[in-house]
């Protein structure tokens, strides 16, 4: 299917006609550069604080404060302290969970040293797991160290496993998945 020579020549008649308009459009809102400095609006006036300075707006001779270092102080060009919101002691439903009522991780807690099974129950901002990458013994001693320690963790993951799961497979008597049609 051929277009028609009449209707492309229109497209870019078109085309052209809408360059040309918003060429002129951009040339108008530019700012030359060395022209003088715009009037100030009556908002403007407005918003300047007090009478020199509504007057330099206007006239447009304020282009910046002129700051004296010795005048202002140690904290010239420093940056202010953050905001800070006391929100009491609120614990914000985590009861038990907040971090007031947790224990502090316990000691000593050096690298290659077990991680408690119940984790949740430390916090604050003690010691903990998280150390020097630096190894405090020589290479062999640090696998000899952990070589000991494998079958000691893997009894206690055990027993705890055990102590909190049944990994038999029998339904819990009234208890159902949601649906209410399979036992868990």
């Amino acid at each position: 299917m051929l277009i028609p020579k009449r209707v492309l020549l229109l497209a870019f008649v078109f085309v052209g006609i809408g360059v040309i308009l918003g060429y002129s459009i951009a040339l108008e809102e530019r700012v030359v550069r060395g022209a003088d400095p715009p009037v100030a609006s009556a908002a403007t006036k407005n918003q300047a604080d007090t009478a020199d300075d509504r007057d330099a707006a206007v006239d447009g001779t304020k282009t910046r404060a002129n700051y004296d270092k010795e005048s202002a102080g140690p904290d010239y060009l420093r940056q202010s302290a953050g905001v800070s919101v006391d929100r009491g002691d609120l614990d914000f439903g985590l009861a038990d969970g907040h971090i007031s009522k947790l224990l502090p991780y316990p000691q000593p807690c050096r690298e290659g040293d077990r991680t408690p099974l119940d984790l949740w129950r430390y916090g604050g901002r003690g010691n903990s797991s998280w150390g020097s990458p630096n190894l405090r013994m020589a290479w062999d001693d640090w696998v000899e160290f952990c070589i000991e320690q494998k079958p000691k963790l893997m009894q206690e993951v055990h027993d705890y496993m055990n102590s909190r799961y049944d990994f038999r497979g029998n339904p819990i008597p009234g208890v159902f998945m949601s649906g209410g049609r399979k036992p868990v």
